[in-house]
């Protein structure tokens, strides 16, 4: 029976998994913008040489849902190659402030190297109702193209709030840039035809030079994680 009052919808509450993204809204609702805190740290990585083992500096963005700086099974830009292959990341962020129209932050974070490989770091960035997805990308070097990263992260709620935190497993892919099974540089030569960004896994590739291969098949365990906390609301 409608009493004539206001009535509020509650969404179901989710159960979080750390391995998987929601949904990618049409539309965000929201009326606020949020400040939000990126925090990434390794936690679990092979080392092979200690003192070279690394992730690069962090690039990302907050940007619109129909943008891509980069995608699951899609093919690397120079600017993703160049993060991939180098860990450098000015070519990317030319590419993000060619589409300012999409952009509403430039996400940056100091990479992790040795002796603090295992550490923290951080950024700070805001969403919109325009600009409610986040992108972020960091190599995982020395390699021949691998990266962690998340594409298209998903913070704005049907409820039309922000999500209040999420963290995300982080697990290496291969950019598709450049030919290699293992850490050592020098036997990276560069992918003809280009291939698609696949994810690494222990049983693929399959070759025992890989140093994710498990004979058994069991599931990988993350390398790093990346948590996202909404810091602050501001009404528009």
């Amino acid at each position: 029976m409608d009493d004539g009052n206001l009535t509020k919808e509650l969404c179901p509450e989710e159960q979080d998994n750390a391995d998987e993204q929601p949904p990618v809204l049409e539309e965000c609702c929201a009326c606020d913008e949020a400040n939000a805190l990126l925090f990434f740290w390794a936690f679990v990585l092979i080392i092979i040489d200690e003192w070279l083992t690394h992730f690069s500096d962090i690039i990302g963005a907050s940007h619109a849902a129909d943008f891509k700086m980069w995608a699951y099974d899609g093919f690397a830009s120079e600017g993703v190659r160049s993060v991939a292959e180098h860990g450098a990341t000015k070519k990317l962020e030319a590419e993000l402030k060619a589409q300012s129209g999409k952009i509403r932050t430039i996400i940056k974070a100091r990479g992790l190297w040795y002796p603090n490989v295992n550490g923290k770091t951080f950024a700070v960035f805001r969403v919109d109702r325009k600009h409610h997805v986040m992108s972020a990308l960091s190599m995982l070097g020395p390699s021949p193209d691998w990266l962690v990263g998340v594409s298209s992260l998903e913070l704005c709620l049907k409820n039309c709030s922000w999500l209040a935190s999420k963290t995300i497993n982080l697990y290496p892919w291969d950019a598709g840039t450049s030919d290699g099974l293992s850490y050592v540089v020098a036997q990276r030569e560069a992918s003809n035809p280009q291939q698609r960004i696949h994810k690494i896994t222990s049983s693929f590739p399959a070759d025992p030079d890989s140093p994710f291969f498990d004979p058994t098949g069991a599931p990988m365990k993350p390398v790093a994680r990346l948590t996202i906390t909404r810091q602050r609301l501001y009404e528009k």
